[in-house]
């Protein structure tokens, strides 16, 4: 006996003329993550990066502007008092 296996279709069977149902693909998950972080690898790089530019490079320029700001020269022109002696006369 010379039995041929049963033939899997193709893409488009010739005898049918009908596609076979397509299955559903999923993406890949481990893809997706692995852009995910990183973009967020990426964004949190932003952040640090600004943070060490405000900490380290532009500091002293923020601490002289803050110190300016907390502090200001305000002149108070005291009225004088008069010099009186024990009767209440002034004396000078």
């Amino acid at each position: 006996m010379n039995q041929q296996p049963p033939r899997r279709p193709s893409a488009f069977d010739e005898t049918s003329n009908k596609r076979p149902k397509s299955t559903l693909r999923l993406g890949r998950p481990k893809r997706r993550i692995r852009a995910g972080m990183f973009a967020l690898a990426f964004v949190f790089s932003l952040y640090g990066g600004r943070l060490v530019q405000l900490q380290v490079t532009d500091a002293g320029g923020y601490a002289a502007k803050a110190a300016a700001d907390r502090t200001a020269d305000v002149t108070l022109y005291a009225t004088r008092g008069s010099i009186l002696d024990a009767s209440g006369q002034p004396i000078a």
